[in-house]
């Protein structure tokens, strides 16, 4: 209807990448993905459980050996210390050095003699600071302490009045239990690697690959294409989906056939309301008719009066399909009704109006152009109830807009409306459309629109009747592209063929345009 309705409500298909309602991804992504992350993560564990465990094992092996070293070293100073505290310095110092710095970071040995403290000077290493460390780290349960920034690890043996001191820094440790992490780590990837694509390949073929069968099979069976069929699957899970898809599409197609012969015997009577005139007296007359459904909410109809002259009617009911399709059944029957009983279009206007308004659902309405003839006298009378403007193409080429003169018809019960009284001459045109021709929108949401359907109507003033209409539509689809059709169709082309002067009979409800 005129300025009531959307054009571009959104009717294609739902976007499976990004839809709505969020852009999910495909069950085999996500069990893949889980699958996945799962091995990654015990992976991940399963490396910091052992990188733990190695460095561990490698400080309580380095305890040991340092606990032994100042067993053998207690042993060795007291085999010397009858030749002086020079003696013992000098041992010392020549046992650090043949310590090799790379492999035993650290490595220190302090001697306590009675009141005397002997530290190693071979790597430079000596301070009350190093020895207050190695004397907490001695005296702790796990032999550690913090010296600066590095940890350090140290062992004692004490007898009598002698104490050795040795210690190691157990950063390097760190490091190489890091390294062989890293080289388990590059084997693990290998077999996780093997193991993940091995796994990979069991879902593809057992859940991913028959889902996104069933998947496309539902689609197909979603777009109407009911010869598609599930195959059966190796597990029962599947099995029974398939079965159920099968049974659903089995219903589905049930369903559709009924509908679709349903639909035709609906299309079939609503073309048995159309006239199949192609003439009038006095004029002659072509029709296009495309409902956007199978049947419309667009009707026209002629009716031939006694007195020789005629009724043309041109209606749009709100909406389409079905429902729009039975209150355009109706309107034709108050239409046919009211015509027995009057003459004057604003009466047969006003009566259709009050059946309408009685009959129909609130909130249901529908515009209506009627037009009366007389060929005997060349008036031709037009009440528009809030339909699209009518356009009369003057012999000349002029073109003429009739506009609304009241309501629609079924909005309020007591409306009144006017007529439109011209005088007809050979070779006018009048074109009558519903809102489905200037609201037909492209791929941009811009509407086809009234002024160029009045440049389409000037440029083929000389074409036949039938040609007008067809480079009409034609134009229309080129438009809408690709497109669905939105909205119900219709036009009406006439042509007169008389020049007789019109003769009023109503003064009350004409209104001259020319």
């Amino acid at each position: 209807m005129p300025g009531t309705f959307d054009v571009g409500a959104d009717t294609g298909r739902v976007n499976h990448d990004c839809g709505t309602p969020l852009c999910h991804r495909s069950i085999g992504t996500q069990l893949l993905v889980a699958v996945n992350t799962v091995c990654i993560l015990l992976a991940s564990i399963l490396l910091t459980v052992d990188y733990q465990h190695e460095v561990s094992r490698r400080i309580r092996q380095k305890h040991i050996a340092l606990t032994e070293e100042a067993v053998a070293l207690h042993a060795a100073v007291r085999g010397v210390q009858h030749h002086g505290l020079e003696a013992i310095q000098q041992y010392v110092d020549g046992v650090c050095e043949r310590m090799e710095t790379t492999h035993s970071p650290g490595h220190h040995i302090v001697v306590q003699f009675g009141d005397y403290v002997l530290q190693a000077t071979s790597h430079h290493q000596a301070s009350d600071e190093l020895f207050e460390s190695m004397q907490s780290a001695a005296a702790a349960t796990d032999g550690r302490s913090q010296f600066g920034e590095q940890e350090l690890l140290a062992s004692t043996m004490r007898d009598d009045n002698l104490q050795i001191f040795i210690s190691e820094f157990i950063d390097v440790d760190r490091r190489e239990a890091r390294s062989d992490a890293l080289v388990r780590l590059g084997g693990l990837v290998v077999v996780s690697a093997v193991a993940a694509l091995m796994v990979n390949l069991v879902l593809m073929r057992l859940v991913v690959r028959p889902v996104r069968r069933l998947v496309a099979i539902v689609e197909q069976v979603g777009e109407g294409k009911f010869n598609t069929q599930a195959s059966e699957f190796r597990n029962r899970e599947l099995s029974v989906l398939s079965t159920a898809i099968n049974r659903m599409r089995d219903s589905l197609s049930a369903d559709e056939q009924r509908r679709r012969r349903s639909a035709d015997k609906a299309r079939s009577i609503q073309r048995r309301l159309l006239p199949d005139r192609e003439a009038l007296p006095g004029c002659d007359v072509v029709a296009v008719y495309l409902p956007a459904e199978d049947v419309a909410g667009d009707f026209y109809d002629f009716h031939v009066l006694e007195d020789g002259s005629w009724l043309v009617c041109v209606a749009d009911v709100t909406g389409h399909g079905v429902p729009a399709a039975m209150s355009a059944a109706l309107l034709k029957a108050f239409l046919l009704d009211a015509a027995e009983r009057f003459r004057d279009p604003v009466q047969i206007v006003e009566r259709v109006n009050h059946r309408f308004e009685a009959t129909a659902l609130p909130g249901d309405f529908a515009t209506l152009l009627l037009v009366h003839y007389s060929p005997e006298s060349g008036c031709m009378s037009i009440v528009n109830a809030g339909h699209e403007p009518a356009l009369l193409q003057r012999f000349d080429g002029s073109i003429e807009e009739i506009s609304s003169t009241g309501f629609p018809v079924g909005i309020v019960i007591d409306s009144e409306w006017s007529a439109q009284t011209l005088t007809m001459n050979p070779l006018d045109r009048l074109l009558i459309t519903t809102d489905g021709v200037t609201e037909t929108a492209d791929g941009d949401r811009s509407l086809f629109g009234r002024s160029r359907l009045n440049d389409i109507l000037a440029a083929t003033r000389q074409n036949k009747l039938q040609s007008v209409l067809t480079n009409l539509q034609e134009q229309l689809d080129t438009f809408r592209g690709e497109g669905p059709q939105l909205d119900d169709v219709t036009m009406l082309l006439l042509q007169f063929q008389t020049d007789v002067s019109c003769r009023q009979t109503d003064v009350r409800t004409a209104e001259t345009l020319v």
